[in-house]
């Protein structure tokens, strides 16, 4: 048997203190995106976090059929936003494009910040009938709570953005029938090259805009953040603690109180800024004639990359993450099919593009914007899925993660 007996005492515990059934949610963060299909195929090749749990002995869903013909799907995503004008917005854009190549329909859930919205969103999606979840948990303590669900409804569950750290929480989600893997980023190190870059700058009085404990991404970036400013002697003049989910209003009241009571205070590092929260911080230090004189550096995506560099203000960013919900969501997709890359739950890494002057903005405000181009071609898209491509492996597929960055994306769209 693929679960182990107190797992599965685990997940039914959960269970039972969990679902109350499902209903039909009509709110304005539901939006839905049909596909069509289309055909080719191309070879691939990325990072590994290491797989563990699930042994084979549990039935596959049907497989696609050998012609090459790809089943209709219906996936929910559920993320904190698709309409930030940064990362929740480019994560829809991509995943939009791929469902029009691969025939799936995606509902998305956008809006839900915390652990009791998210919970009702899958309930919502498992009513509404959809094949599978990609889902960004806010906190890893639900995470037990999804596979649950999932396991109950027969869904599968793939994450993106987290990889599950809780040893308890983990143990139970590898068990999970329903759980497929997950993608993170290498956030200690993406922490540390922060701190970098602010040095660089001249900062030496930082102020650290912080995530509140218990969710694993930023609490993996304030860890890394935190020793490398110990390793290097730098002063912090605060450290200012925030929700997950935070909104730009949020962002300007925190960094308004820093500048005012540390007026010393020549460098901002935030862990965290989507839903315009390092575009609130720039705002604030424009408004205050502080170019020059106070720099910031930050994870997520700012609205305006090139202008915020123009400025002078904005020394670092950790942005193209949206690849992760890609590679998530193809993991997801070969299960779905009836052929998976793995007989176990795959985790693996994947990585930042990292935005540190004006011509790099420009290439990303330009390449990964989703006007023009896209970040993977139809042919290549396809050649990450085993009923367009029988001969991909889990190697294969590891290349094609581990490659993913700055250099990678100009190569392969012809950029100069």
């Amino acid at each position: 048997m693929r679960k182990k007996f107190m797992a599965m005492l685990a997940a039914a515990a959960m269970m039972v203190s969990m679902l109350a059934g499902c209903g039909a949610d009509t709110s304005g963060n539901e939006t839905t995106q049909k596909a069509t299909t289309k055909a080719t195929e191309e070879s691939a090749s990325a990072a590994d976090k290491g797989t563990d749990a699930k042994s084979a002995e549990t039935a596959a869903p049907a497989a696609a059929s050998d012609s090459g013909q790809a089943k209709e799907l219906s996936v929910g995503v559920v993320i904190w936003s698709v309409d930030d004008g940064g990362l929740g917005f480019s994560v829809k854009k991509q995943l939009e494009h791929v469902g029009k190549i691969l025939n799936v329909n995606f509902i998305f859930k956008g809006g839900s910040v915390d652990a009791e919205s998210q919970i009702k969103d899958v309930e919502n999606l498992i009513a509404a009938g959809v094949d599978g979840i990609l889902l960004c948990p806010m906190v890893d303590t639900t995470i037990d709570k999804f596979t649950a669900m999932c396991d109950d409804a027969g869904v599968k569950l793939s994450l993106m953005f987290r990889s599950v750290i809780d040893e308890d929480v983990r143990s139970v989600a590898l068990a999970a029938e329903s759980f497929v893997g997950d993608i993170c980023e290498a956030e200690e190190e993406a922490g540390a090259d922060l701190v970098d870059a602010l040095v660089e700058a001249g900062a030496k009085n930082l102020a650290l805009m912080y995530c509140e404990p218990g969710n694993s991404v930023t609490d993996r970036r304030q860890a890394g953040i935190n020793a490398r400013i110990e390793e290097l002697g730098i002063n912090v003049v605060t450290t200012y603690t925030m929700p997950a989910g935070t909104l730009s209003a949020g962002f300007t009241e925190g960094a308004n109180s820093i500048l005012t009571t540390y007026p010393e205070c020549d460098g901002f590092l935030l862990s965290f800024g989507s839903d315009g929260g390092i575009d609130a911080v720039i705002q604030l230090v424009l408004s205050k004639n502080l170019v020059g004189k106070v720099h910031v550096a930050s994870f997520d995506t700012v609205q305006d990359t090139k202008t915020a560099f123009e400025n002078e203000i904005l020394v670092a960013e950790t942005c193209g993450s949206q690849a992760d919900a890609l590679f998530a969501f193809m993991i997801l997709y070969n299960e779905l099919q009836g052929t998976p890359l793995s007989d176990e739950p795959i985790e693996l890494f994947s990585n930042y593009v990292y935005i540190k002057n004006t011509e790099q903005a420009a290439k990303y405000d330009e390449y990964w914007s989703y006007d023009t181009y896209q970040l993977y071609s139809e042919e290549e898209i396809k050649n990450m899925t085993k009923v367009y491509n029988p001969e991909l492996t889990l190697d294969q597929f590891k290349e094609i993660v581990s490659a993913y960055g700055y250099e990678d994306v100009l190569g392969r769209l012809g950029a100069e």
